[in-house]
């Protein structure tokens, strides 16, 4: 006689199964007439954790925005416990918007933490989820406009839960942002008196603008004098 028995658990624990057998024929020795096997059990949860990065504009520029988008999902055999998505955000971005959704329709709990410091994540309790579920974490943040050429976004995420995890090497993924800048300059040039004097004085003034997005670094303003007008002073408010 063989019996199979498929049971679902979601926390460690001992599973005692007791079998036993009876006739209408005395039997002289019921001591031998039960039993008993125990198994310990033990709930496994493979989550999964995949990250992606979208720049707004394309490409991604120092003074525009970046958004993470994070998918966790539970691939069994049990279901997941206490599950907490934590994701280390790069230095030089300002976080504006957050949230995280469940595949139910639930949402999560999050917190921001503090760009660039890895002790201190953005972190989102997504609750239990069963085999199949999953969540969804949005991050949108804005790139500081005075981040150099070349800088790159490092972003960190990673899962967690109560339960052992057969494949830890799927609860980490990374996204890697490089930053470029632009800074659209403008200058307007006015002058006083009009018309001019001759021997008499000429003020020029000369409005510089950066219209972004990027920080200007290094702004140098030419005037070339024409000829017959002798520079007396220039000054810079």
């Amino acid at each position: 006689w063989r019996s199979t028995v498929r049971r679902l658990a979601n926390a460690a624990q001992t599973v005692n199964n007791a079998a036993t057998i009876e006739a209408d024929t005395p039997d002289p020795n019921p001591a031998n007439n039960i039993a008993v096997l125990s198994r310990d059990v033990t709930s496994l949860s493979d989550l999964v954790v995949e990250k992606t990065s979208e720049a707004i504009p394309d490409p991604l520029v120092a003074g525009g925005q970046i958004r993470y988008t994070i998918r966790v999902a539970n691939t069994g055999p049990s279901r997941a416990d206490n599950v907490v998505l934590a994701d280390r955000l790069p230095p030089g971005i300002t976080v504006v918007d957050y949230g995280a959704v469940r595949d139910d329709e639930g949402v999560g709990s999050c917190t921001t933490g503090t760009p660039g410091k890895a002790s201190d994540p953005l972190r989102c309790g997504l609750g239990s989820l069963e085999v199949g579920d999953g969540a969804t974490v949005t991050v949108l943040a804005n790139v500081n406009r005075d981040l150099a050429d070349g800088t790159v976004l490092e972003n960190d995420a990673f899962v967690t839960s109560d339960n052992p995890d057969p494949d830890n090497a799927n609860n980490f993924d990374s996204t890697l942002d490089p930053v470029s800048t632009s800074a659209d300059l403008s200058i307007v040039k006015t002058d006083a008196p009009d018309p001019a004097t001759a021997g008499g004085p000429v003020v020029y003034q000369l409005t510089v603008t950066n219209a972004g997005p990027s920080a200007a670094t290094n702004v140098v303003v030419v005037d070339n004098a024409p000829p017959g007008l002798t520079i007396v002073s220039a000054t810079v408010p």
